[in-house]
């Protein structure tokens, strides 16, 4: 099948099964590590998750809205950054400010590429293919979000 063997394709859903897994992992990271390395309640560390999320969600309106003015390097290289930064604050950081910076970038990441990329997978199959290219894309996107637990219960436990 012409879909799953285009470069593009792979390139596109490779980046977005990457980021998802990232961005669910750390969902269930950070508020631990919230809790041990700063210190701070249950309840401390889920609305400081909440707040950091929301403000991701509509910095990734933003970025979506400008992207398709980025070239396609550019718009992969922020999203790769910001997942790269999210897994090394979660690694390195004992301050809030980054603990929640770091679920942040990884939402934003995750969201933005799921936004972005399945336009760079589909445009490069052809037509009748597009169906099957959304729902494998999707799907990859979706199975990061079962890996990020699976390495999160690993993490943390």
């Amino acid at each position: 099948m012409t879909t799953i063997r285009s470069t593009r394709f792979q390139t596109a859903t490779c980046l977005t099964l990457a980021l998802s897994a990232g961005y669910f992992t750390l969902l269930f990271v950070i508020p631990q590590l919230l809790i041990t390395r700063a210190h701070w309640t249950k309840d401390a560390a889920a609305t400081g998750q909440l707040i950091a999320m929301m403000l991701a969600s509509l910095t990734t309106l933003g970025f979506t809205s400008i992207a398709a003015r980025l070239s396609r390097t550019n718009v992969r290289i922020a999203l790769v950054t910001a997942g790269t930064v999210a897994v090394l604050a979660a690694v390195l950081a004992s301050a809030p400010v980054l603990l929640l910076s770091g679920i942040f970038l990884a939402l934003f990441a995750a969201t933005s590429a799921n936004a972005t990329q399945v336009i760079a997978a589909t445009a490069s199959v052809p037509e009748q293919d597009k169906p099957t290219a959304i729902g494998l894309f999707t799907l990859l996107y979706l199975l990061g979000g079962a890996i990020g637990p699976a390495l999160a219960s690993a993490l943390v436990l």
